[in-house]
């Protein structure tokens, strides 16, 4: 299938024409910055001349020529003496004032990585090169506005000759297709938006369409609309994911994602309250503000999971206000320095507003206590990082003039990631992430957020199962941390138990030694043993005390099996 792609990176202006529904020409320029709204003008300088002939030929969808270009430029409105376009589709053909929008494509950078994974085997005597792509395909189809759609992933593969090269291109997409009927230009733009929520929600960075299709008589056109790009530049890796998305797609869970997102019960949320957080993972601007931005999403998450989940309170509004006249009585009796004190402790007490919510404390306490507990403790806020957020909380809640100086300011940039942890944790509960695919998903992700978040990394590592712990005894334990072995062997018998003789000899002639045989430190340390022993593990762990209180990250345990 054919790609007719479209990419404006830099402004750009195209001499041509458009048509009129009667095929009359009018010569004028068409004006494209990149995330700006398309702009034609007339070649005419009398602005009234250009206005009237604007209100002749603008309408829904307009042709536009040049002598190598065509697009179709749509949702258009006259603004002084020009048409702004809101919507643009690049095509090579004429016909296309009839363009019926039934399958969108969409590409980002990151879905190559996310999708396939390949081998590429070269042959010099042959000067050939062959590669086995594997790709993890998805497809399911859900109700949306009352529309049956269908999404799927798609491989694509184009080549092109440039300058005596053959280039391959490659377009892994997320394809959308109407089941029921056509798509209006808006349904495109909000479900490419939703894609990219989607996918920001599972990767931690904001990610946009860098690249969008609609589908016409098998032919994939480009189809531009002014977007956001990220002020940021961003390095795509599926090491950076939050989620690994192709695990997912392995274990075939990752339409149950979509299903969550799109559900009518949920969608709502995702658009009106955690699409937030996209603008927030990509702000660039003074750092308080983005600390605030990310305190009063926490506040309206507390408020709302309050709301809907917390017992109410039970106090009448007739007891309320019983109890206030009780407290104006007892102002009234007692005496005061003046009136003037009187007066401000009246209207102090008036003041006062029943509420059957609690107040933050309460709320985020009980937020905090329907979450796992071992999850706080990775990531570790501590009472004094509480502060600071109640503070900051209370100041914008009420308007108050934020006091800096009583902020340290060396742990906000810490005390944001531990926010966006845990508000990512509620978004992906919402996605249907299960709480220890999280935690496994924090232990393996070199997502920034996580990584720059001062976790308490020996317990994620524990409770996620990334590295073995293993118990040894006191003098063993002792021995290690005195010599400073980077190198443990444990041989088990009945139990583990330290070989120290091994362990620094192998270490010693694993530096030393030279050759491929000697690069895998697992076929070295095989080499020392006979054949009765395996090699089981040989990786990062921990060794340990038996009673669990102290530990050593070694970077390089290597288990062995004794028969």
């Amino acid at each position: 299938m054919k790609y007719n792609k479209f990419e404006l990176s830099a402004k750009e202006k195209i001499v041509g024409y458009i048509l009129n529904s009667e095929g009359r020409k009018y010569y004028g320029e068409l004006e494209l910055h990149p995330n700006k709204f398309p702009i034609f003008s007339l070649e005419s300088s009398d602005i009234e001349y250009s206005k009237l002939f604007l209100k002749d030929i603008c309408s829904e969808k307009i042709i536009f020529k040049s002598n190598t270009k065509t697009f179709l430029l749509c949702d258009n409105e006259i603004e002084h003496s020009q048409i702004y376009s809101r919507f643009l589709i690049k095509s090579e053909g004429t016909d296309i004032l009839n363009t019926e929008f039934k399958e969108i494509g969409v590409y980002n950078e990151f879905f190559s990585q996310m999708f396939y994974e390949y081998e590429v085997e070269y042959s010099r005597k042959n000067y050939t090169f062959s590669r086995k792509v594997d790709f993890y395909s998805f497809e399911t189809s859900i109700d949306f506005n009352g529309k049956s759609i269908t999404l799927y992933n798609c491989y694509n593969q184009s080549t092109v000759n440039k300058d005596g090269k053959v280039i391959i291109e490659e377009y892994p997409t997320i394809n959308i297709k109407s089941n029921s009927g056509n798509f209006n230009l808006t349904e495109i733009e909000n479900l490419i938006h939703d894609i990219s929520l989607l996918f920001t929600f599972l990767v931690g960075l904001p990610i946009i369409p860098e690249l969008v299709w609609v589908l016409e008589n098998k032919t994939w056109l480009g189809f531009y609309f002014p977007r956001i790009e990220p002020s940021k530049k961003i390095e795509y890796s599926r090491l950076f994911s939050l989620i690994d998305i192709k695990k997912l797609l392995k274990e075939n869970s990752f339409t149950d994602i979509i299903h969550n997102y799109f559900h009518h019960k949920k969608y709502s949320v995702f658009k009106d309250k955690w699409s937030k957080i996209y603008s927030l993972l990509d702000y660039n601007g003074i750092w308080d503000y983005e600390f605030i931005g990310f305190v009063s999403l926490l506040d309206h998450h507390v408020s709302n999971f309050a709301s809907k989940n917390r017992p109410k309170r039970s106090i009448s509004k007739n007891y309320f206000k019983k109890l206030k006249t009780k407290l104006n009585d007892i102002i009234e009796k007692e005496p005061l320095e003046s009136e003037e004190i009187k007066k401000v402790l009246r209207d102090q007490i008036n003041s006062l507003k029943i509420s059957s919510l609690g107040t933050f404390n309460e709320n985020f306490e009980f937020l905090l206590n329907s979450v796992d507990k071992n999850l706080i403790d990775i990531i570790d806020l501590s009472k004094e990082d509480f502060k600071v957020i109640k503070k900051l909380r209370d100041d914008i809640a009420h308007s108050n003039t934020i006091n800096y100086e009583e902020i340290d300011y060396t742990k906000i940039n810490i005390l944001k990631n531990k926010i966006t942890i845990l508000l990512f944790y509620f978004i992906l509960l919402d996605l249907g992430i299960k709480h220890d695919a999280f935690l496994e998903s924090m232990a393996n992700s070199y997502n920034q957020i996580i990584r720059n978040s001062n976790l308490n990394e020996l317990l994620l590592d524990r409770l996620s199962k990334k590295f073995p712990f293993i118990k040894i005894t006191d003098s063993e334990f002792k021995k290690i941390k005195e010599n400073k072995l980077s190198l443990v062997i444990l041989e088990l018998k009945k139990k583990y138990k330290l070989n120290f003789e091994y362990s620094v000899s192998a270490y010693d002639n694993w530096n030393i030694s030279s050759g491929p045989e000697n690069y895998d430190l697992r076929k070295v340390i095989q080499k020392m043993y006979h054949e009765d022993a395996q090699v089981e593990f040989c990786s990062i762990g921990y060794v340990e005390t038996d009673d669990m209180q102290s530990q050593i990250k070694i970077d390089y345990l290597c288990l062995i099996s004794i028969k």
